[in-house]
């Protein structure tokens, strides 16, 4: 089905969104949703792919972090320093497809570890903005930075 009506797209249990003729990434479209069809066409243009192994490190924590990631497939476990001390308060979330991270370090410089699960699946598939192209896209979407 092909609409411009949104009440029916919401309907769907896929949607595929087309831009000025150019398919946006559906990743992008499902992560960013505030984003407007240019700035999502935008965004799909910018992305790099990254793939990680089952078990394997995607940030190590301290590492400074220059990408918005957004999971594609898979699942990633993510853990956050929500206090200045080494060791303490931190807060650990699993996240799958059309989940982001991140944009805690990007937005308030807290560290943050990724890695792939240690379970024998299938695995991670990422596509993600460099900080200048994300930072970029919060400036022209006052919601999305919101």
């Amino acid at each position: 089905m092909v609409t411009h009506d949104p009440s029916l797209t919401e309907r769907t249990t896929r949607t595929i969104i087309i831009s000025d003729g150019e398919l946006i990434d559906e990743t992008v479209a499902e992560c960013l949703p505030l984003l407007d069809h240019q700035q999502m066409l935008e965004a799909t243009r910018l992305l790099e792919q990254f793939t990680y192994q089952p078990n394997s490190m995607i940030l190590p924590a301290g590492q400074h972090v220059d990408y918005f990631f957004m999971i594609k497939s898979g699942v990633v476990e993510v853990v956050l320093d929500c206090t200045p001390g080494p060791g303490d308060g931190y807060h650990n979330c699993t996240d799958g497809p059309r989940q982001f991270f991140g944009e805690i370090e990007l937005v308030r410089g807290r560290t943050v570890r990724c890695q792939h699960p240690r379970r024998p699946e299938r695995p991670v598939e990422l596509v993600a903005l460099r900080r200048t192209d994300f930072d970029k896209l919060l400036s022209h979407s006052p919601l999305t930075e919101k």
